[in-house]
């Protein structure tokens, strides 16, 4: 069940390894986001925001309960946000690792690049999709 986020959602989600629950705690008051459940339980949340134009950033706290039959579901909400917002472009950035590589192709992103020791001396992608319609 996709419903509207609650703060406390942040502190119930058991998150995975990609989780960087701290820097979102930050953000709380600057995203605005989604969550799935699936029996009670957070399985994801989705955070967005506007950053020129009909551009957006997201990202995806995944739990270490998320079972992939929701997949298909976490990339609806995911979709549904050039419906809802209007937008014309989604990205986001993760880790050059190949799971998370395959996850943002499943998701419908495109890589268009690499932020070469981006964060923590890490390699990571920039990964974007556009709206299908005319925006």
């Amino acid at each position: 069940m996709i419903r509207d986020f609650k703060r406390e959602d942040l502190d119930l989600i058991d998150a995975n390894e990609f989780g960087e629950l701290e820097l979102y705690r930050t953000m709380i008051d600057l995203v605005d986001f989604k969550t799935l459940t699936k029996d009670g339980e957070i399985m994801c949340i989705l955070g967005y925001f506007k950053y020129w134009g009909d551009n957006y950033k997201s990202f995806l706290i995944i739990s270490k309960k998320f079972d992939y039959i929701y997949a298909r579901t976490a990339r609806k909400l995911l979709y549904g946000l050039f419906n809802q917002l209007g937008a014309c472009r989604i990205e986001t950035e993760s880790p050059d690792i190949p799971m998370l590589n395959r996850w943002h192709k499943f998701l419908g992103y495109e890589k268009e690049g690499t932020k070469v020791k981006f964060m923590e001396n890490k390699d990571y992608n920039v990964w974007g999709m556009l709206c299908k319609e005319q925006c």
